[in-house]
């Protein structure tokens, strides 16, 4: 039943701890990088995994696609890796296997294709003892309940990792200080959002037949999951999603009555996506933004690229919470 007025729980003490945790586990995360990197290999990194997981990948793939030059980066489901093997994939390739129980069918049938490849597999998992991590080595953090967020951390430390490891053009002492900041960050983000963001958002959505996600790179794991997994199923609402860029070709499909959500990055697709909000205002009674420069934290220079896919990660997964809470349907989580 709705209750326009009801707020999800506050945010767990475990769930900071598990976002510190996952930052302290740099140092496991770069004897694996030491171990696997040499002059002639790897030639590929494969991001792979499932739901939640799967769509946190997709900043370690940007970054990683933006600024490499020596290790080509793709982005695949578990499912599309194990169904279709790329050719590329084999002895030279690094497979990442996020997973947080470790039991998604999917991501094991994906590592076992990986395995009988030859590539390297890391898997990045809550339990350091299920199926996943029992299959390849792991960096793991403990934790009671699920947290994506602690995953995306990690990969987002393995991509910068391995930037640094083949050679890139960032400035990695400033990447680092920006990662050792993400856990306060986050947290500050999310009691900044839960107060002035996101309850007027969980009440348009669920007051909407349908919510449109909208995102610029290298947000589209942000938005692609929000419009795919916790606004859709567990509630009975309907969403869509779509990069910023298209919505312009696409004005036969709005109405004023269209409720919209536009998720934007201290990124380089930033003007677009302010650009894009300022259209759908224009046009329809419910445009909405989630800004990660908005959001009652501040970033250094150049931290945006770092820190704004997982604060808007973060915040995209506790609107989950606000919708469960107004609209009453159970979550099944993402």
């Amino acid at each position: 039943m709705t209750d326009r007025s009801r707020r999800p729980p506050p945010i767990a003490e475990s769930f900071v701890h598990a976002l510190a945790e996952a930052r302290a586990r740099r140092a496991d995360l770069a004897s694996f990088v030491d171990e696997t990197v040499s002059s002639d290999r790897p030639r590929s990194v494969f991001l792979v995994g499932s739901g939640g997981s799967y769509h946190n990948l997709g900043s370690t793939w940007h970054l990683l696609d933006q600024h490499s030059t020596q290790l080509p980066a793709f982005h695949r489901t578990s499912f599309a890796l194990a169904a279709r093997p790329p050719a590329l994939l084999g002895p030279a390739s690094i497979v990442v296997a996020a997973s947080v129980q470790g039991e998604s069918p999917e991501t094991l049938a994906a590592v076992d294709v990986a395995t009988a490849r030859g590539a390297t597999v890391l898997a990045i998992t809550r339990q350091g003892d299920s199926s996943l991590g029992r299959r390849a080595r792991s960096v793991t953090f403990s934790a009671a309940a699920v947290f994506v967020e602690a995953t995306h951390l990690l990969a987002t430390q393995l991509g910068l990792l391995l930037l640094e490891r083949t050679g890139t053009d960032l400035d990695v002492a400033r990447a680092w200080a920006a990662l050792d900041r993400a856990p306060e960050v986050i947290r500050a983000a999310l009691e900044h959002a839960d107060l002035a963001v996101l309850p007027a958002i969980a009440r348009a959505v669920v007051d909407s037949e349908i919510t449109y996600s909208l995102y610029g790179e290298p947000n589209s794991g942000v938005a692609t999951g929000a419009g795919l997994s916790f606004l859709t199923e567990p509630r009975k609402i309907e969403a869509e999603h779509s990069d910023v860029e298209t919505i312009f070709g696409a004005i036969e499909t709005l109405d004023e009555d269209m409720t919209s959500i536009v998720w934007a990055g201290d990124d380089d697709a930033r003007a677009r996506s302010l650009a894009v909000h300022r259209f759908l205002r224009s046009h329809t009674r419910s445009a909405m933004l989630v800004d990660s420069t908005a959001l009652g934290t501040e970033f250094g220079p150049d931290e945006g690229r770092y820190l704004s896919p997982l604060v808007l990660a973060a915040v995209s997964r506790r609107l989950a919470g606000h919708i469960e809470a107004v609209s009453g349907f159970a979550a099944t989580g993402y």
